[in-house]
């Protein structure tokens, strides 16, 4: 069987950003699916828990962009997906249309081995999980920091853009991590960090320097026992932008 040959259509939202893809399997016996949701940004279901039978990614370029992003993404789908996404995102180039962008849909469909779709199979020892006082401390310096970034005025209206795109996604972070204290959700999201880096830009009110500490602060999100220092850099960059704009 795992040398079969399956059809896998993928589709690509780009307004929303999202990914989804289902594999055309036949029923594994009376195996049971199973789904898996690694973190905030995806979900994954599995037939019989051994085939990958449909997925879905939020913040799909980014994470498609970096490659210790797309776990447990089958490696033989993501030169696929990112060709889908790349094709999208450069025919929505041509248009300055918010609407064009919310109603765009691509499709693609291919084939490939059924075994290529397995599920991987990871020894995982004890998942890393920050204590309640970090996730809360941390939420809240995420928030405090998309607000104290959104407060600034910038110049024009393409750093207006930015600017509130950028905290809206930080906004986002804290509330992700906010329902992972509580265990509504995984607290990590390394589709919406890698989005939030990729936001960054020099259109943003932060110097060189303070880039660079957001920037590896947003990498430690993907990390929860880097938590604690990350929350102490976004504090402190928020300190200091509430202090410039005072």
């Amino acid at each position: 069987m795992t040398d079969d040959t399956v059809r896998v259509e993928l589709r690509y939202r780009p307004g929303p950003d999202v990914l989804s893809g289902e594999v055309a399997l036949l029923p594994l016996g009376d195996s049971a699916a199973v789904t898996e949701s690694p973190d905030a940004d995806s979900s994954f279901v599995w037939s019989g828990g051994r085939y990958l039978s449909s997925f879905q990614l939020v913040h799909a370029s980014s994470r498609l962009a970096n490659d210790d992003a797309c776990a447990p993404l089958p490696i033989c789908l993501v030169p696929v997906a990112r060709q889908l996404v790349t094709a999208a995102l450069e025919a929505l180039a041509e248009h300055d249309s918010p609407m064009a962008r919310l109603r765009a849909r691509a499709q693609s469909t291919t084939n490939l081995p059924l075994s290529a779709l397995q599920r991987a199979v990871v020894v995982r020892s004890a998942a890393p999980v920050a204590d309640a006082a970090i996730t809360l401390a941390l939420s809240t310096s995420l928030a405090r920091l998309s607000a104290a970034i959104h407060q600034q005025v910038p110049a024009d209206e393409q750093r207006v853009r930015h600017t509130d795109r950028f905290s809206q996604l930080l906004l986002e972070l804290a509330v992700t991590v906010a329902h992972g204290a509580v265990g509504t959700a995984p607290g990590t999201a390394p589709g919406t960090s890698a989005a939030t880096r990729a936001a960054l830009a020099d259109t943003l009110p932060l110097t060189g320097p303070q880039q660079q500490a957001l920037r590896d602060a947003l990498r430690e999100l993907d990390d929860p026992q880097s938590w604690r220092h990350a929350s102490e850099t976004f504090q402190l960059l928020a300190q200091q932008l509430e202090h410039s704009s005072s």
